[in-house]
Protein backbone atom coordinates (compact mmCIF):
# COMPACT_ATOMS: atom_id res chain seq x y z
CA UNK A 1 0.00 0.00 0.00
CA UNK A 2 2.48 2.58 -0.63
CA UNK A 3 0.41 5.20 -3.27
CA UNK A 4 -0.64 8.65 -2.14
CA UNK A 5 -3.20 10.31 -1.97
CA UNK A 6 -4.77 10.96 -5.53
CA UNK A 7 -6.33 13.97 -5.15
CA UNK A 8 -8.11 17.23 -7.37
CA UNK A 9 -6.51 20.27 -7.80
CA UNK A 10 -8.91 21.89 -5.90
CA UNK A 11 -8.82 20.38 -2.88
CA UNK A 12 -11.66 18.94 -2.16
CA UNK A 13 -12.79 17.48 1.22
CA UNK A 14 -11.31 13.63 1.69
CA UNK A 15 -14.86 12.33 1.83
CA UNK A 16 -14.23 13.10 -2.26
CA UNK A 17 -10.25 12.11 -2.06
CA UNK A 18 -9.31 8.71 -3.53
CA UNK A 19 -6.30 6.70 -3.25
CA UNK A 20 -5.27 5.71 -6.66
CA UNK A 21 -4.62 1.67 -5.16
CA UNK A 22 -8.25 1.80 -3.97
CA UNK A 23 -10.89 4.04 -6.71
CA UNK A 24 -11.81 1.07 -7.98
CA UNK A 25 -12.48 -1.31 -5.29
CA UNK A 26 -13.99 -4.09 -6.74
CA UNK A 27 -12.46 -6.66 -9.57
CA UNK A 28 -14.64 -8.95 -12.33
CA UNK A 29 -13.20 -12.28 -11.66
CA UNK A 30 -14.54 -14.84 -13.96
CA UNK A 31 -15.74 -18.57 -12.63
CA UNK A 32 -17.95 -21.36 -13.14
CA UNK A 33 -21.27 -19.48 -12.31
CA UNK A 34 -20.12 -16.38 -14.40
CA UNK A 35 -18.94 -13.15 -13.79
CA UNK A 36 -18.65 -11.95 -10.25
CA UNK A 37 -17.57 -9.16 -8.15
CA UNK A 38 -14.45 -10.08 -6.19
CA UNK A 39 -12.88 -7.06 -3.50
CA UNK A 40 -9.20 -5.95 -4.54
CA UNK A 41 -6.82 -7.64 -1.73
CA UNK A 42 -5.56 -4.05 -0.57
CA UNK A 43 -9.56 -3.43 0.53
CA UNK A 44 -8.54 -6.28 2.03
CA UNK A 45 -5.64 -5.77 4.07
CA UNK A 46 -6.11 -2.09 4.53
CA UNK A 47 -9.60 -3.34 6.49
CA UNK A 48 -7.24 -5.92 8.31
CA UNK A 49 -4.99 -2.97 8.93
CA UNK A 50 -7.72 -0.46 10.49
CA UNK A 51 -9.60 -3.30 12.29
CA UNK A 52 -6.50 -4.93 14.20
CA UNK A 53 -3.56 -2.40 14.04
CA UNK A 54 -5.43 0.83 14.54
CA UNK A 55 -8.48 -1.01 16.61
CA UNK A 56 -11.21 0.71 14.89
CA UNK A 57 -14.55 -1.06 15.60
CA UNK A 58 -15.94 -3.09 12.56
CA UNK A 59 -18.07 -0.14 12.01
CA UNK A 60 -15.67 2.31 12.56
CA UNK A 61 -13.87 0.75 10.08
CA UNK A 62 -16.78 0.80 7.63
CA UNK A 63 -17.52 4.17 8.20
CA UNK A 64 -14.15 5.64 7.28
CA UNK A 65 -13.80 3.38 3.91
CA UNK A 66 -16.91 4.68 2.69
CA UNK A 67 -16.02 8.37 3.60
CA UNK A 68 -12.19 8.49 2.85
CA UNK A 69 -12.51 6.27 -0.21
CA UNK A 70 -16.10 6.00 -1.63
CA UNK A 71 -15.99 2.17 -0.51
CA UNK A 72 -18.83 0.54 0.41
CA UNK A 73 -19.04 -2.55 1.96
CA UNK A 74 -21.03 -4.45 4.78
CA UNK A 75 -19.79 -5.01 8.14
CA UNK A 76 -19.58 -8.66 7.84
CA UNK A 77 -17.92 -8.07 4.74
CA UNK A 78 -15.24 -6.20 7.47
CA UNK A 79 -15.49 -9.39 9.10
CA UNK A 80 -14.85 -12.20 6.78
CA UNK A 81 -11.80 -9.63 5.15
CA UNK A 82 -9.87 -9.40 8.47
CA UNK A 83 -10.68 -13.11 8.98
CA UNK A 84 -9.29 -13.82 5.24
CA UNK A 85 -6.49 -11.74 5.56
CA UNK A 86 -5.59 -13.26 9.65
CA UNK A 87 -5.46 -16.98 7.82
CA UNK A 88 -2.78 -15.33 5.00
CA UNK A 89 -0.82 -14.10 7.25
CA UNK A 90 -0.60 -18.00 9.63
CA UNK A 91 2.15 -19.24 7.73
CA UNK A 92 4.70 -15.64 8.01
CA UNK A 93 3.16 -15.92 11.58
CA UNK A 94 4.72 -19.35 12.30
CA UNK A 95 8.10 -18.15 10.62
CA UNK A 96 8.78 -15.22 12.84
CA UNK A 97 7.65 -17.89 16.07
CA UNK A 98 10.70 -20.14 14.60
CA UNK A 99 12.63 -16.94 14.54
CA UNK A 100 12.26 -16.41 17.95
CA UNK A 101 12.55 -19.92 19.34
CA UNK A 102 15.79 -19.91 17.59
CA UNK A 103 16.74 -16.33 18.74
CA UNK A 104 20.11 -16.18 21.75
CA UNK A 105 18.25 -13.60 23.30
CA UNK A 106 14.76 -12.63 23.13
CA UNK A 107 12.90 -9.76 25.43
CA UNK A 108 9.62 -10.72 26.81
CA UNK A 109 6.85 -8.42 28.50
CA UNK A 110 2.95 -8.74 28.92
CA UNK A 111 0.09 -6.09 29.01
CA UNK A 112 -3.84 -5.92 29.40
CA UNK A 113 -5.67 -5.92 26.05
CA UNK A 114 -9.13 -5.27 25.46
CA UNK A 115 -11.00 -7.70 23.08
CA UNK A 116 -14.70 -7.69 22.76
CA UNK A 117 -14.52 -5.96 26.29
CA UNK A 118 -13.19 -8.38 27.51
CA UNK A 119 -9.79 -8.30 29.07
CA UNK A 120 -7.05 -10.17 27.50
CA UNK A 121 -2.80 -10.26 27.64
CA UNK A 122 -0.69 -9.03 24.85
CA UNK A 123 2.58 -11.06 25.24
CA UNK A 124 5.66 -9.79 22.80
CA UNK A 125 8.82 -11.21 22.05
CA UNK A 126 11.44 -9.17 21.12
CA UNK A 127 14.62 -10.60 19.34
CA UNK A 128 17.21 -8.52 16.88
CA UNK A 129 15.27 -10.17 13.53
CA UNK A 130 11.76 -10.55 14.74
CA UNK A 131 9.42 -9.36 17.05
CA UNK A 132 6.14 -11.32 17.82
CA UNK A 133 2.55 -10.33 19.43
CA UNK A 134 0.90 -13.25 20.93
CA UNK A 135 -3.04 -12.23 22.09
CA UNK A 136 -4.06 -14.63 25.06
CA UNK A 137 -6.73 -15.38 27.71
CA UNK A 138 -4.77 -15.38 30.53
CA UNK A 139 -1.06 -14.07 32.08
CA UNK A 140 0.10 -17.18 33.13
CA UNK A 141 3.43 -18.65 32.70
CA UNK A 142 2.18 -21.58 30.55
CA UNK A 143 1.63 -18.74 27.68
CA UNK A 144 5.05 -17.82 27.73
CA UNK A 145 5.95 -21.06 25.43
CA UNK A 146 3.59 -19.64 22.98
CA UNK A 147 6.26 -16.20 22.37
CA UNK A 148 9.55 -18.07 22.97
CA UNK A 149 8.79 -22.04 22.30
CA UNK A 150 8.74 -24.98 24.99
CA UNK A 151 12.47 -25.16 25.28
CA UNK A 152 13.78 -21.70 25.04
CA UNK A 153 17.83 -21.75 24.95
CA UNK A 154 18.82 -18.40 25.20
CA UNK A 155 19.13 -15.81 27.15
CA UNK A 156 15.72 -14.08 28.34
CA UNK A 157 14.95 -10.28 29.44
CA UNK A 158 11.97 -9.17 31.46
CA UNK A 159 10.80 -7.47 34.43
CA UNK A 160 10.47 -9.52 37.62
CA UNK A 161 7.22 -10.77 37.30
CA UNK A 162 6.11 -14.29 38.51
CA UNK A 163 5.70 -15.86 34.52
CA UNK A 164 9.34 -15.64 34.08
CA UNK A 165 11.00 -17.50 36.66
CA UNK A 166 10.69 -20.15 34.46
CA UNK A 167 13.94 -19.44 33.25
CA UNK A 168 17.14 -19.95 35.41
CA UNK A 169 19.38 -17.14 36.95
CA UNK A 170 21.90 -18.10 34.14
CA UNK A 171 19.38 -17.78 32.14
CA UNK A 172 17.48 -14.72 32.62
CA UNK A 173 18.31 -11.17 32.34
CA UNK A 174 16.76 -8.28 34.50
CA UNK A 175 15.11 -5.02 32.67
CA UNK A 176 17.55 -2.48 33.82
CA UNK A 177 14.53 0.14 33.44
CA UNK A 178 12.62 -1.48 36.37
CA UNK A 179 16.11 -1.54 38.64
CA UNK A 180 17.10 1.72 37.51
CA UNK A 181 13.63 3.22 38.77
CA UNK A 182 14.53 1.30 42.13
CA UNK A 183 17.51 2.56 42.25
CA UNK A 184 15.83 6.00 41.83
CA UNK A 185 13.58 5.64 44.94
CA UNK A 186 16.19 4.13 46.89
CA UNK A 187 18.53 7.12 45.99
CA UNK A 188 15.72 9.62 47.15
CA UNK A 189 15.73 8.27 50.69
CA UNK A 190 17.62 9.64 53.79
CA UNK A 191 21.07 8.41 55.05
CA UNK A 192 23.25 5.25 54.34
CA UNK A 193 20.51 3.84 52.06
CA UNK A 194 19.69 7.40 49.84
CA UNK A 195 23.94 7.49 49.55
CA UNK A 196 24.26 4.05 48.24
CA UNK A 197 21.54 4.55 45.57
CA UNK A 198 23.47 7.60 44.29
CA UNK A 199 26.69 5.42 44.24
CA UNK A 200 24.63 2.48 42.55
CA UNK A 201 22.98 5.07 40.26
CA UNK A 202 26.31 6.26 38.86
CA UNK A 203 27.80 3.10 38.62
CA UNK A 204 24.58 2.25 35.98
CA UNK A 205 25.54 5.54 34.28
CA UNK A 206 29.00 4.46 33.58
CA UNK A 207 27.83 0.76 32.89
CA UNK A 208 25.49 2.35 29.73
CA UNK A 209 28.33 4.90 28.98
CA UNK A 210 30.64 2.21 28.13
CA UNK A 211 28.31 0.07 26.07
CA UNK A 212 27.07 2.57 24.19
Amino acid sequence: MGAGWCVSASAMPLRHAEAAWIANDRVKQEGENGVRNKIKPQVGSLVALLNGRYRLSKRETQALLAEAFGVEISVGTVVALTAQVSRALQSAYHEVQAVVAQSAHANLDETSWKERGARRWLWVAVTTCATLFYLALSRAGREVAQVVGQAYTGIVGSDRYAAYRQFGVAQRHLCWAHLKRDLIACSERSGEAGAWGKRALDGVAHLFALWQ
